[in-house]
């Protein structure tokens, strides 16, 4: 009776060691199938990361070098290597099938307010909550959470073997957004209405 027992648990102990080997093979098979590069993604950028730090601190010519070498304002060892990272990815995007996305309101609306409202409000928040008395650091804080990251999104989006046709999509569109809101939404958070400072200075001024 005790045997009897036993078996269904036995069997689904087999089931679900045969779904941790089928999981494992699958992860397997994914990592094999990354390139070398894309395989140490994380440890490139923290070299690049470090190799940054250590240029501009042992050469300090380095900073005007690069200004010089800017076409109205947009430094060009930049443009183009947010172009080689993202021309990969982009090419295989299926441009045809764009329209699929465009009509997934729900998907974009949804985009926008996690991008420019609850993005934005919860670092803001963080940023007076732990950094009020480190105006510099709290000042780069909400910056930070008002600009949008474009190049890595797809390049994450691609590894992860997402839809890159929906990534495409909300990326030009949060890139637009950004275009637009950036300004709007850095003076609301930094020197509007929104800054804790600001709101103190206008009611002592008016004594409430």
């Amino acid at each position: 009776m005790m045997s009897q027992r036993q078996r269904p648990a036995d069997r689904s102990s087999a089931s679900d060691q045969a779904a941790d080997r089928r999981v494992k093979v699958a992860e397997s098979a994914v990592v094999k199938s990354l390139s070398f590069l894309d395989r140490f993604l994380p440890v490139w950028i923290g070299v690049a990361m470090v190799a940054g730090l250590a240029l501009g601190r042992f050469l300090p010519g380095l900073q005007g070098v690069l200004d010089a070498v800017k076409v109205d304002g947009v430094s060009l060892p930049i443009a183009l290597g947010l172009l080689l990272m993202m021309y990969p990815v982009l090419a295989k995007v299926r441009y045809d099938k764009l329209d699929t996305v465009t009509r997934d309101k729900r998907t974009m609306v949804l985009s926008l307010v996690l991008n420019w409202v609850l993005g934005p409000a919860l670092m803001f928040a963080l940023a007076w909550i732990f950094l009020a008395d480190l105006p510099e650091y709290r000042t780069g804080l909400i910056i930070v959470g008002l600009a949008r990251c474009i190049a890595m999104v797809i390049i994450w989006n691609d590894l992860a073997c997402g839809d890159r046709e929906a990534a495409a999509v909300l990326v030009a569109l949060n890139s637009v957004f950004q275009v637009i809101m950036f300004g709007v939404l850095g003076w609301f958070y930094l020197d509007g209405c929104c800054t804790p400072s600001r709101s103190r200075a206008n009611r002592s001024r008016w004594g409430s």
